[in-house]
């Protein structure tokens, strides 16, 4: 009867201990799926900062904001025609002294930012911030010129554009 009550005592031990391993290997599981769960959070968090950032408030570049402009007034009433996308390239190549490749990457760029402006004089606004802080009085004038250049580029700029033109004209305080 001994043998049999320490062979009973010994797989009772065995089982206790499997069982103890059994929840030890749950508890870092557990552990493991938190840590994780932290990790995407932290990169979910980062990804959500991008995707909901507002490009218009981080824009530095006075040429970017410049491109903008122009491919949000020239396809505000309608495409931008390639009349007006031919304006545009020359205008940027010929005023910020570009390549070809780089104009056609400032007027991408300044299509996709534009391409929901919403209200024309709302959108212009939003650009104003890296032209006042980075051009004296020539560049923006010339920035005058380059808008009148696009707007008129179909032909006669329409009352809206010479309106956005005379929003950005006054905005700059000139």
């Amino acid at each position: 009867m001994h043998i049999l009550l320490g062979i009973l005592g010994v797989i009772g031990s065995l089982g206790m201990l499997l069982w103890r391993i059994k929840m030890a290997s749950d508890a870092a599981k557990d552990i493991a799926q938190t840590a994780q769960g932290a990790k995407n959070y932290l990169r979910r968090r980062r990804w959500e900062k991008r995707a909901t950032a507002d490009p218009l408030k981080d824009m530095e570049d006075p040429r970017e904001a410049a491109a903008t402009m122009m491919a949000a007034l020239a396809a505000y009433d309608s495409t931008i025609s390639e009349r007006e996308e031919k304006t545009i390239l020359h205008e940027i190549k010929t005023n910020f002294d570009t390549d070809d490749r780089l104009a056609s990457e400032l007027l991408a760029h300044g299509r996709w930012l534009s391409k929901d402006a919403g209200d024309l004089n709302s959108f212009l606004s939003h650009l104003m911030p890296p032209i006042m802080r980075h051009l004296g009085p020539k560049e923006k004038n010339d920035l005058l010129t380059m808008l009148t250049n696009v707007a008129n580029a179909n032909g006669e700029a329409s009352d809206l554009e010479k309106d956005a033109i005379l929003f950005v004209k006054r905005h700059m305080g000139i």
